[in-house]
């Protein structure tokens, strides 16, 4: 049930319950009108109608700095948001609104140090206020996963969405993509990433890329494999062309033996090959090495194999999908990462699988991006309320 200063209305049984909120606490919904109610009997049973009712809120606001009231509740009657009291709150209702959470609650980074990726920092306060929106920030970084396909010519044995050859085929169609993209930029989102499986198995993948490009800045996951060859000539320049694409592959040794031993016999040279054309083609290019017991320790000398062709990061296994082994991870110990796929939202890639990891699921395909991001916050304000505690950020992102 909403606060007290909000306008709302329910019927319990036969009793209609009806509030019709306060002139000093707007509904946080952005509008700064108080509200009355009419009541009436139809047939015996009563009726209520909330009606908005403008009235003088620069006088008040004023006045309230007159007297010396604080000015977080100044700033809530100026902007018709609550800018103070956010945890009485329920989640489904603090979702809705514009704050969330307050400003010197967040985490000056969130990057996991068994990642090693770089942190994140907290926003600055551009406008003032001492509370923030939930997205944009280390705990909801505004970046979209979208999975182009779920089969891949690989079939790797910690593979956290089970992708392969005969995975269940899944993919999103260059219009439902281009939609998704729209929406993306609408919601504020800053930049998109495109996984799989592989996109690279898809003929129209350049065209996916293309797509997400012309909108936002583009990060594209690949084992690099499919990036040369004579029916591929074009990929790479085409790619390069778009100028805000990055390549993001995967090596998991410095050398063949470790990496070919999880993901097929010389897949180890044909992912190095796509590494260095696309590098030497102009693209950005980073690698993740995941961490095992095999090839603990190698990072250094996979910095060194790839040096000025691409950034290299050190990532953990995680228990997820075709992996038994690794880090256990849940959606209240890492941050989320909004991620669509052609079955629905997810709360982040490495549970994007919906039958692997049904707990990481938001909704089905019929969700919209906006109503997806509200799931997510309020997802978020539950399992924040439930412990106490923030979540660290798992990168799958360099």
């Amino acid at each position: 049930m909403a606060p007290t200063s909000t306008p709302w209305q329910r019927r319990v049984d036969d009793t209609l319950i009806v509030n019709a909120g306060a002139i000093g606490r707007p509904a946080n919904d952005g509008r700064r009108d108080a509200c009355y109610a009419v009541l009436d009997l139809e047939g015996g049973r009563a009726q209520a109608r909330l009606v908005p009712v403008a009235y003088d809120w620069p006088a008040q606001a004023a006045s309230m700095r007159a007297a010396g009231l604080p000015e977080l509740c100044v700033q809530t009657i100026e902007t018709g948001w609550w800018t103070t009291c956010l945890e009485v709150v329920p989640p489904a209702e603090r979702a809705r609104g514009r704050y969330h959470v307050y400003r010197d609650s967040l985490p000056a980074g969130t990057a996991s140090s068994a990642a090693g990726w770089g942190a994140d920092t907290a926003p600055e306060a551009e406008d003032g206020l001492a509370v923030t929106s939930l997205f944009d920030t280390p705990l909801f970084p505004a970046r979209l996963w979208l999975y182009t396909n779920f089969h891949c010519n690989l079939a790797c044995g910690y593979c956290v969405v089970e992708s392969s050859p005969t995975a269940r085929r899944r993919e999103l169609s260059l219009a439902r993509l281009e939609a998704l993209a729209d929406a993306a930029v609408a919601e504020g989102f800053k930049e998109v990433y495109l996984t799989g499986g592989e996109p690279f198995v898809r003929r129209d993948a350049a065209d996916l890329v293309a797509a997400a490009a012309a909108r936002l800045p583009t990060v594209v996951l690949t084992n690099a494999m499919l990036l040369t060859g004579p029916r591929r000539a074009d990929v790479i320049p085409r790619l390069a062309e778009l100028g805000n694409v990055t390549l993001q592959s995967s090596l998991d040794s410095a050398t063949p033996a470790i990496h070919d031993r999880q993901r097929g016999a010389g897949s180890w040279a044909k992912a190095l090959a796509g590494i260095r054309a696309a590098a030497a083609a102009g693209l950005r290019v980073r690698v993740a090495m995941t961490e095992t017991d095999a090839n603990r320790g190698e990072g250094d000398a996979l910095r060194a194999l790839l040096a000025g062709v691409a950034e290299v990061a050190v990532r953990p296994l995680v228990a997820r999908g075709g992996s038994a082994d690794g880090l256990a991870v849940t959606d209240a110990v890492v941050v989320p990462e909004l991620t669509l796929t052609a079955d629905g939202a997810h709360w982040h890639p490495l549970g994007a699988d919906r039958d692997a990891s049904p707990d990481f699921r938001l909704g089905d395909k019929t969700l919209t991006v906006a109503e997806a991001k509200r799931r997510v916050i309020e997802r978020f304000l539950h399992l924040r309320r439930a412990d106490g505690t923030l979540p660290e950020a798992f990168a799958c992102a360099i």
